[in-house]
This record gives C-alpha cells, sequence and structure tokens, in this order.
C-alpha cells in the first residue's frame, strides 16, 4: 500500500510507495484544501474563481468535477471525509453528509481540521480544542479537557483537590502537596 502526497508550493501530487516518490500528472488552478484517497484515486477540494469544487482524479482519468461545495467566503478550514464534508466559517462548523442532510456545530475560530482516527476529526479553534465525531447519524462536537488552558490563561478558578489524609501527623505521604 501507499500514500499520496501533495506539495502546495508547486501544486504537484506524488504516490509514495516502498519508500519512494512518483510524480503523477496533476495539474490545476487553484488552492488545495483537503484531499482524500477513495478506491481508484483520490478526490480533493479546491478553491478557485469564488467557489470551492470537490474534484476527483485517478491514474485511470483526467481530473473531474464531482460537486460544488460553497462559495470561497462561506470556506475557512476544509476536511474531505469518506462520509461527508466538515466546513468552517468564522462561527460554525457545517457537516455535509454524503446523502445531503446538513448539521451545524457552534464551533467558532476554527484554523484547521485533522483526522484522529475512525470517525473522528480534531478541530483546532483560536483558543480551544475540539473532537467531533462524525462516524454517527448525527456528528456531536466535544471540548478536549484542558485543551485550551494552562496557569497563564486559565480563567475559572482551580477546582479543588482532595488531598489523601496522612497516616502521620508529621510526616505527609511521598507526592503529597504541601499547602
Amino acid at each position: 500500500s501507499g500514500a499520496y502526497v501533495y506539495f502546495p508550493a508547486n501544486q504537484s501530487l506524488f504516490w509514495w510507495q516502498d519508500a519512494e516518490l512518483q510524480a503523477l500528472p496533476f495539474s490545476l488552478k487553484g488552492d488545495v484544501l483537503s484531499l482524500l484517497a477513495t478506491g481508484d484515486g483520490l478526490d480533493y477540494a479546491v478553491r478557485r474563481d469564488g467557489s470551492v469544487w470537490r474534484e476527483h482524479v485517478s491514474q485511470y482519468s483526467t481530473p473531474q468535477v464531482i460537486n460544488w461545495i460553497d462559495s470561497t467566503e462561506n470556506v475557512g478550514a476544509l476536511a474531505l471525509l469518506p462520509n461527508g464534508t466538515l466546513i468552517a466559517d468564522a462561527q460554525t462548523v457545517r457537516y455535509l453528509r454524503a446523502d445531503g442532510a446538513v448539521t451545524n456545530l457552534a464551533i467558532a475560530g476554527v484554523q484547521s481540521f485533522s483526522p484522529m482516527g475512525a470517525g473522528f476529526v480534531q478541530t483546532l479553534t483560536t483558543d480551544a480544542i475540539w473532537a467531533i465525531r462524525t462516524d454517527t447519524g448525527t456528528p456531536s462536537a466535544f471540548l478536549l479537557p484542558a485543551a485550551n488552558e494552562t496557569p497563564a490563561t486559565r480563567t475559572a478558578p482551580p477546582r479543588p483537590v482532595r488531598r489523601p489524609a496522612l497516616k502521620s501527623p508529621s510526616a505527609p505521604q511521598p507526592g503529597t502537596a504541601i499547602p
């Protein structure tokens, strides 16, 4: 097995297998936003001429348009998935399922999407990290615990910490914080 590798600086596509890169005939105008390997090739989302398109290329065919996704001003980050497409604008993440259903998730400031594993996508925002589950009928989002929290940025008071009872009043147990 192998993997597709895309280099945006020179818009070149390669097939990587057995530690070798093989250039593929691939030429397009626009910015590639997302790639998705399919059974016979590669789907990609491309931004050009004020719109974002989903297209397909394989070793057997020239690039073909599959469908129009949205106008450019409505698309920030984007991820093509086997069962749909995640699209972020300034305030919302939309999940467009392959069957045409649309789910809106109130996640603002999305900068990028990254696959986490089967059915989950990591969503990085300006101030948090979310996990979006896409393998169910209705997608759901989960704020990852303490993903955006550091002592310097903590906005809520720290939660109380239960300390174990000491066995001896004069000698704290190893690892116990001293108040």
